[in-house]
């Protein structure tokens, strides 16, 4: 199997192409691409390995793995999935802020009541915080084409990933795992050290736990490639990843 890590956006989220070498068909992962030159650096890649994009898979809704939807789909015609949990972020991506109780709050400082400025075409938003100056673009996707549920499979010729769902971090988190190529694309809900957040709106540390544990049972030698940060192995992770063998903390990412 074909894959390549492009890492892009304001937090340095990874963007994946995996394909398959016999048919060419591929599967672009969390596109955060909000930028010409990381458009066409993704689109390059593709053209020179002569792949076929058949679908962008949304590991969870959160607009730095969504940002890109719009462009790949528009340039390239694949298909959109996501988990259903997650299907209303994906064109209204600012919406869990605007439901925050009692009132939303900044990502990076915690104080309340971030400013969001919302386009007249609702296709974008920024959010800003006047207490420490942090600032995010929102950028809207297009909707999803197929929505997906625990045990479904998504295909790329002949390899088949199958949908772990893996809520914790965002209600519709999955992780997409192939038995046969060992490997397994996990999103925000495992990185190398870590894992997603758990204090954000939608998210709990409940439902991550038990996420985690469906990660543990995976076997050592599956590679793991994370959502942000390097790549690594479910073996290495159950040996060093505090959170994976004794429970969640609030996470990062």
């Amino acid at each position: 199997m074909y894959i390549s890590r492009i890492v892009s956006g304001p937090v340095s989220t990874n963007c994946y192409i995996a394909a398959s070498e016999l048919t060419k068909e591929a599967m672009v992962v969390d596109p955060d691409l909000r930028d010409e030159l990381k458009v066409e650096e993704v689109l390059r890649e593709i053209r020179e390995n002569g792949l076929n994009p058949i679908c962008i898979v949304n590991t969870h809704g959160h607009n730095d793995h969504i940002g890109g939807n719009r462009r790949i789909k528009a340039e390239t015609g694949a298909d959109i999935l996501v988990h259903e949990a997650d299907e209303s972020v994906l064109p209204v991506p600012w919406k869990r802020l605007l439901e925050a109780h009692p009132s939303p709050w900044c990502f990076v400082c915690g104080r309340e009541n971030p400013k969001l400025e919302i386009e007249n075409d609702a296709r974008s938003a920024v959010v800003r915080c006047a207490s420490c100056g942090f600032s995010f673009q929102f950028i809207a996707s297009p909707p999803p084409d197929r929505l997906l549920r625990d045990g479904d499979a998504v295909e790329i010729g002949e390899i088949a990933f199958r949908v772990i769902h893996t809520p914790g971090h965002s209600p519709g988190q999955i992780c997409l795992y192939s038995e046969r190529e060992k490997v397994v694309f996990t999103g925000d809900a495992l990185f190398q050290g870590s894992i997603g957040r758990t204090d954000l709106p939608g998210s709990s540390e409940k439902e991550m736990e038990i996420s985690l544990a469906k990660l543990a049972r995976l076997r050592d030698d599956v590679a793991v490639y994370p959502g942000h940060g390097e790549p690594t192995t479910i073996g290495t992770e159950k040996r060093f990843n505090p959170y994976l063998g004794s429970g969640p903390s609030t996470g990062s990412g």
